[in-house]
């Protein structure tokens, strides 16, 4: 089996839904997890249990990058709060890049962010296993 055989599988653990959440950042230093970023907006493109595709208009701020500190060697992580249509208050994550890139079309947003979740309380879990099971119906799965 050749490697283009491989191009339509999808490698994703769960399954991504397209939906516009609100999202709040923070980076925090990698080297250096006192140093944190003030709070940045974004929004995601979409979104499942594992991850998501967060869209910013920032890559960098207060000296951190997104995804890698100033010396290159740690990568960075980023706190996040996503803001769910049914739920009182946002749930948090803690988050790392995957993988960035610019857009190529003119939008609100610039860059999309790949980003893999690495911690979440099981409250916040729950939550977001619920919004999504909902959206499922009505959004478009990817």
């Amino acid at each position: 089996m050749t490697n283009h055989d491989y191009k339509d599988v999808e490698h994703r653990k769960f399954t991504r839904i397209q939906y516009p959440l609100m999202v709040n950042y923070r980076i925090i230093g990698g080297g250096d997890k006192e140093r944190i970023s003030r709070t940045i907006e974004g929004q995601t493109k979409d979104v499942s249990l594992g991850g998501m595709c967060l869209q910013t208009n920032i890559l960098e701020i207060n000296g951190l990058h997104i995804y890698i500190d100033t010396n290159n060697i740690y990568q960075n992580l980023l706190a996040l709060e996503i803001d769910l249509p049914f739920c009182d208050k946002k749930i948090k994550t803690v988050g790392k890049v995957a993988w960035y890139n610019l857009s190529t079309r003119r939008r609100k947003y610039q860059y999309d962010v790949g980003i893999i979740f690495l911690e979440m309380s099981n409250k916040d879990e729950k939550n977001l296993s619920r919004f999504l099971n909902k959206s499922s119906n009505t959004k478009k799965k990817i």
